[in-house]
């Protein structure tokens, strides 16, 4: 593939800048100006997801002032309130109303994410590289996500993600490339027939509480254009539904800690229901359970669950 990498760099600092079809974004505020953003301690080490259920949150059609903003406190939950290096996957290089705002792209980089966009079917970029990445399908024809296995080793290294659904065509089909990247970190899209347009949930905005969760900090409202319901597993550690609408799911978070043998609840202890879930995606083959990333399954992957039963967690 033709490397199609876009490095954009800019000082920290608040600028006012307007693009053509994207509304002036009004004053931004850094998650560090806010008391609100952060109110807990932040370990790095901790791999974050937050998943969305529209692309149009952040897209051109729909984006506004509360998208940058929710941007903005997305990276910082994502990477510890750092300015790190964020990777954006662009969704449909060719659909537009679904590449990233304008807006939303200069408010990262007035807080001084050190940001990279490129076309999410066409690049060479590692998320290794990264600190942290946003992303949802490809295009509506292909599908094309991260890597599950380079993904999940990601997260479990301590890197962040926003993953949204609703780009359109197929909801099963979406849901399903999604689900295999993200289902093991306790949260998951739903692929029951929704009211809007293909079965999506055909919301166009939504109601969030801004102390819910650090993302929805300074943020009352959030728009969308027929998303995708999700719903979290309750019996996964640190996985919890952050906001709804009609009583259903539209956004997760996950926070993902680095001990490898902790796969049940309770968190924090090591007992037979971690070997059983251990066990469960071992057999099931399922990317979670492929402890060192090799695409493979075998007796590598249960040496280092029972090395890191027998250690315990930190």
């Amino acid at each position: 593939m033709s490397q199609q990498i876009k490095i954009i760099s800019a000082c920290t600092g608040l600028l006012f800048l307007t693009a053509p079809g994207v509304a002036a974004i009004s004053a931004i505020r850094h998650p560090s100006q806010d008391a609100n953003q952060v109110d807990r301690a932040c370990d790095p080490e901790i791999g974050k997801l937050v998943v969305g259920h529209d692309a149009n949150t952040l897209g051109t059609a729909t984006a506004n002032d509360s998208s940058a903003q929710f941007a903005v406190n997305l990276a910082n939950f994502l990477m510890c309130g750092t300015a790190g290096r964020l990777l954006l996957l662009e969704t449909e290089p060719l659909f537009a109303s679904h590449n990233y705002a304008t807006g939303v792209v200069n408010a990262l980089l007035d807080a001084g994410f050190q940001v990279t966009v490129v076309d999410a079917a066409n690049h060479s970029a590692e998320l290794s590289d990264f600190d942290a990445v946003f992303f949802g399908i490809a295009a509506r024809d292909f599908y094309v996500v991260p890597d599950a296995i380079e993904f999940i080793d990601f997260v479990r290294s301590g890197g962040g993600a926003y993953v949204y659904g609703g780009v359109g065509g197929d909801r099963i089909a979406e849901a399903t490339v999604l689900n295999d990247l993200i289902a093991g970190f306790g949260i998951h899209f739903l692929t029951d027939a929704g009211p809007g347009s293909g079965g999506y949930n055909g919301l166009q905005g939504v109601m969030v509480d801004p102390n819910a969760h650090p993302v929805f900090a300074g943020i009352n409202a959030l728009p969308a254009g027929n998303g995708q319901w999700l719903e979290t597993d309750t019996s996964v550690p640190l996985a919890i539904t952050i906001a709804e609408a009609g009583g259903r799911g539209v956004y997760g978070a996950a926070e993902v800690l680095p001990c490898l043998a902790d796969f049940a609840s309770p968190l924090g202890t090591l007992d037979l229901a971690d070997i059983n879930a251990f066990t469960t995606g071992f057999v099931a083959m399922d990317p979670i359970a492929d402890l060192n990333a090799d695409g493979l399954f075998d007796l590598a992957d249960i040496n280092l669950f029972v090395s890191s039963f027998v250690a315990g967690c930190p």
